[in-house]
């Protein structure tokens, strides 16, 4: 090398970098192709930046070759607010949906194809999910399924699921992909009221099941790793990571009454919990030193458990496509169960069936559903058949 002083060069200003304190730093990234994509700051909303490919940290554009580092910004509705990668690079921004082809992810190839215009809620990133992407639409009312339309030769966004209701905006979004056949997917959906909702989802014959998920104390968080889901919870001022168990499990304990007195509840302590015992059922309170003293139950064989409560609410009924444009009642219910000795539905209770029967449901009304609801029993229901009458 020459090391003689350098006397001839020229001074450029005004350069400076584009992510930083002052400017932002970008709100997604994504990998795809060997390359690190990023989408969007403070101050660039609309641009997106690649890597040069297999250099994640180099995005240096030498002379605009296929590997180069490529900067490019979109004509969006709105700023980008998330990216996801299946085969194509998909695009969400605040007003409408991007999609860049699989041949077009270098500097001279580089094209957005726009399509649609939902837009997608900030921070909350999509999952993939069979052979599309799932995302919350712009007012986290909505979870829109983002496919391969074969007619259309194109993406489309379809709405998958319609959760206004719930009380609170999603701020969490995961999928726990289970590989055994008589188990479905699941997809958590939190809200920043600290509750979830739970959805057992399958694209391909239609199947949207969806549940709340409420525990004791706010749900701050949820992870799902293969296939376990975690959860942080705050609870009495302290944070707890939890793991989403959903095997079958005992509702209650066999123990012995002796003397009136039930001992070695520590697992119990200083709690409320339940004894029963022929049929009836009796609250008692477990003292620290693991015993309890069920008043109006005699020695001999019980059980006991925690006490719990749920609730199973239809989603409204609706009627050719209208929902409370249209009055209608519900005449018969009949609802297939499993190891479930009592069922309320719409306050009639009924017990000791696998076949369940109610009739004179509901009255006309335009929102008309039914509620089931119960208290410290065993509940499985395998099907519900409505017989419904409407107007019109």
């Amino acid at each position: 090398y020459d090391t003689s002083a350098v006397t001839s060069w020229k001074l450029i200003k005004g350069y400076e970098p584009v992510f930083s304190a002052t400017r932002g730093w970008p709100r997604t990234c994504q990998f795809a192709q060997q390359r690190l994509f990023f989408g969007g700051s403070r101050d660039l909303p609309n641009r997106i930046w690649g890597s040069r490919v297999g250099d994640y940290n180099n995005f240096l554009n030498i002379g605009s070759y296929d590997n180069d580092a490529l900067d490019y910004e979109a004509l969006t509705n709105g700023a980008i607010v998330s990216m996801a990668y299946q085969r194509n690079l998909h695009i969400f921004c605040s007003g409408d949906e991007f999609t860049v082809p699989e041949d077009s992810l270098t500097p001279n190839t580089f094209r957005l194809i726009k399509t649609g215009d939902n837009g997608s809620i900030p921070a909350v990133n999509p999952v993939i999910f069979e052979n599309s992407v799932l995302f919350i639409e712009k007012k986290g009312k909505s979870i829109y399924n983002y496919q391969y339309d074969e007619s259309g030769g194109g993406f489309i966004a379809v709405n998958v699921s319609m959760f206004s209701e719930l009380g609170g905006t999603p701020k969490d979004f995961v999928i726990e992909k289970n590989s055994v056949k008589d188990k479905g997917d699941y997809l958590f959906v939190l809200l920043d009221s600290g509750e979830m909702i739970v959805q057992c989802i399958n694209l391909q014959h239609n199947i949207n099941a969806a549940c709340k998920y409420k525990t004791n104390g706010d749900i701050l968080g949820v992870c799902a790793l293969g296939e376990d889901v975690y959860m942080a919870v705050r609870r009495n001022g302290n944070i707890f990571i939890e793991k989403v168990f959903d095997n079958d499990v005992d509702f209650a304990r066999d123990v012995q009454i002796v003397d009136g007195q039930i001992t070695n509840l520590h697992d119990y302590a200083e709690k409320i919990a339940l004894v029963s015992q022929n049929g009836k059922d009796i609250e008692s309170f477990v003292d620290e030193d693991g015993n309890c003293t069920p008043k109006g139950l005699t020695d001999g064989n019980a059980t006991i458990g925690l006490p719990f409560e749920y609730v199973l609410e239809s989603n409204p009924i609706h009627i050719n496509g209208l929902g409370f444009s249209v009055r209608k009642r519900i005449n018969k219910i009949q609802v297939v169960c499993q190891d479930t000795p009592e069922l309320n539905l719409n306050g009639q209770r009924k017990t000791n069936k696998d076949v369940y029967d109610f009739c004179a449901v509901t009255g006309y009304t335009k929102d008309c559903r039914y509620k089931i609801t119960g208290k410290s029993k065993k509940c499985r229901i395998l099907s519900v058949l409505c017989d419904i009458s409407y107007e019109g």
